[in-house]
């Protein structure tokens, strides 16, 4: 991924993160306020959880199940939590996509070939 191009997947990333956030869709857990979605690029998406408890904020990415990643968690406490979660959290989704990219990368032309036969484009 160049740079340009991993900016680009940042801004959008962080642009929706940052929506889901604000909105109204926390659910009280007994103890904490819990906000999740699914988001990533491309083909390589992940579910991701925001827990707030009293001064902390959880950021919960789930990669173990589908693409044996192992789980990032991260605590954020201060002024500027809500933005240092959000930046984390972009970060590992671009990561998870640079590295289902890498894994994926051999059989790419072989998927592709596959497509065109669906489509009868391949005798």
């Amino acid at each position: 991924m160049t740079e340009a191009l991993k900016k680009k997947w940042k801004e959008r990333i962080s642009k929706r993160l940052g929506k889901e956030f604000a909105g109204n869709f926390w659910k009280w857990r007994g103890s904490e306020f819990l906000n999740f979605g699914y988001e990533g690029v491309d083909n390589a998406c992940a579910r991701y959880e925001f827990h707030i408890k009293m001064f902390t904020l959880k950021a919960v990415l789930q990669t173990e199940e589908d693409y044996n990643v192992p789980n990032s968690v991260r605590m954020f406490t201060g002024e500027n939590a809500i933005e240092e979660c959000i930046e984390w959290t972009t970060e590992r989704l671009i990561e998870l996509y640079e590295t289902v990219s890498e894994r994926t990368a051999p059989y790419k032309a072989g998927y592709e070939n596959y497509q065109r036969a669906l489509k009868g484009g391949v005798r």
